[in-house]
């Protein structure tokens, strides 16, 4: 008998209080692209505090809430938020943990989640070396005071040289990547494991094959990359 499975969609790195996302309009898009879906997994640098182009920590915080607090509205199924090494910072994971308390449909995992022979997880996993290193890599991010003007404006000019569509070829390889995560994930004993989606990398992945497992990116929501949701299906009993 075949199981029944809930709609799921993973979207991650929209890096959202950058100046270089294009994903303001993101929950609203959601709602009409995705009202079908009966899961939301947030991959991770969904918000990016390190770039945020707003005065203060707190600021972004509190920004980062009221987006939170209006997708939660709007969304009617269930919502599972995994931060990425730009979101991880401990008052946001804070506000993770209210979120959980607060709402019956929203959950949160610091590392990965599965739903049946899926996987998903940010993917930073892969330049922190193991699961153990996970937190420590991270930390790296958590800058604590705005980013200068001079700053922002050197990776704007990075972006708008199309630069930073460089990295994923150069630092993140498909091939590269995907055996890194393989083996880390082996090392989990993830029995039956067919499907990983991931964010991280900013280049979009598509179904390509590594051995037995087909990986998925949704890409990034910044400017001059490519970027679409991935959409999957998951069992009814790990949702």
């Amino acid at each position: 008998m075949t199981e029944s499975t809930s709609k799921a969609v993973f979207i991650s790195d929209l890096h959202l209080l950058s100046p270089r996302s294009v994903a303001d309009m993101i929950p609203a898009w959601i709602q009409s692209q995705y009202a079908d879906k009966q899961l939301l997994v947030l991959g991770g640098d969904i918000f990016d505090f390190r770039w945020s182009r707003l005065e203060s920590p707190a600021a972004s915080l509190n920004a980062s809430e009221v987006w939170l607090r209006c997708l939660l509205d709007d969304w009617s199924g269930r919502i599972v938020y995994l931060p990425g090494n730009h979101d991880s910072h401990p008052q946001f994971l804070d506000l993770l943990d209210q979120f959980q308390t607060e709402a019956d449909n929203f959950s949160w995992n610091y590392d990965s989640v599965r739903f049946g022979n899926t996987i998903c997880l940010h993917g930073d996993l892969f330049d922190a070396g193991s699961v153990e290193r996970l937190s420590a890599y991270r930390s790296r991010f958590h800058d604590e005071q705005p980013k200068s003007a001079l700053s922002h404006g050197l990776y704007d000019l990075a972006v708008e040289a199309r630069i930073h569509r460089l990295i994923p070829w150069v630092r993140h390889r498909f091939g590269s990547v995907c055996e890194s995560l393989v083996l880390q994930l082996a090392q989990t004993d993830e029995d039956e494991l067919r499907s990983v989606i991931f964010g991280h990398t900013h280049h979009r992945i598509d179904g390509q094959r590594v051995g037995p497992f087909e990986f998925h990116n949704p890409g990034a929501a910044l400017k001059h990359l490519l970027f679409e949701p991935v959409e999957f299906d998951a069992p009814i009993g790990s949702v």
